[in-house]
């Protein structure tokens, strides 16, 4: 399926090299960019009297206020481009983020979450939760400072032998199709028929050769550690491009959660005793 429509995600905190990133990729591939800068507010504070706090209230109006002079930068830097695009500045909590990036990527038929994005944890979070679990919109995280191609010379595939995994290969088929090489990535693979496969990774690799898929192939297969076809860390290393599917990187998630928890609950059991 062509590329038409890039709902490229800025942080309203730092964006600069992500909207110079999307641009290009808008440019090289002929599409429309449409650009959303969100800024995630804290949820109402309570004052006396069950209240609005008058601080909330104030904090809130002056993100508003930058929020909407980011938007206008936005513009000002795309109005010099010749390319077709829309601007959305969008101020929500934290709690309905992921809804609102998932109502505007049904309309995309890319999200691409740039470098100065994916260092914003939370927003990350929310564009994943929103975009890959709630839509059926691929996901494109460049974390590298290069702009990305509409072509990738080599890409990974996570694969899970599942349907969610199958669809996602689908979608991208025509970026797979361009790349020199594909590596299918597979998590703790079971070779056993009805799951993975007696060959895990054998049956997926030959359907993308008989679509005239990459000329070389390498089936990689992970031991305990989702988050290598999550994070794109072999993206980043040999500038792949990343395709993956939402089974793949809810696990990645949880797991990497449950590590975050772990590590709180061993720093307050074994935090530094005072004199």
């Amino acid at each position: 399926m062509p590329i038409r429509t890039v709902l490229s995600i800025l942080s309203s905190r730092y964006f600069d090299e992500d909207l110079k990133a999307a641009a290009e990729f808008c440019e090289a591939s002929g599409a429309h960019l449409s650009a959303v800068v969100i800024c995630m507010g804290a949820s109402p504070m309570m004052g006396e009297y069950n209240s609005l706090s008058t601080v909330w209230l104030e904090e809130r109006q002056r993100e508003i206020e930058e929020l909407v002079k980011k938007a206008e930068e936005i513009k000002a830097y795309l109005s010099r481009t010749d390319l077709s695009y829309d601007v959305q500045d969008v101020y929500t909590e934290y709690a309905f983020a992921q809804e609102d990036v998932a109502e505007r990527a049904l309309y995309a038929d890319v999200v691409l979450v740039g470098r100065q994005a994916c260092k914003d944890e939370e927003l990350q979070k929310r564009v994943m939760n929103g975009a890959l679990f709630q839509t059926p919109t691929p996901v494109i995280i460049n974390r590298g400072r290069r702009p990305l191609s509409s072509t990738s010379k080599s890409i990974v595939l996570a694969w899970d032998s599942s349907d969610e995994a199958s669809r996602a290969a689908r979608q991208a088929l025509d970026l797979l199709k361009t790349a020199d090489c594909v590596y299918v990535t597979m998590i703790d693979p079971v070779s056993r028929e009805r799951v993975n496969g007696e060959e895990p990774g054998a049956d997926i690799a030959s359907f993308l050769s008989r679509h005239g898929g990459s000329r070389g192939q390498r089936r990689k297969h992970g031991r305990r550690d989702p988050e290598a076809a999550c994070d794109g860390r072999e993206c980043r290393s040999d500038r792949h491009g990343c395709v993956q599917s939402p089974s793949l990187a809810a696990d990645a998630l949880r797991r990497r959660d449950a590590q975050h928890d772990r590590a709180k609950q061993h720093a307050n059991i074994h935090g530094p005793l005072k004199g």
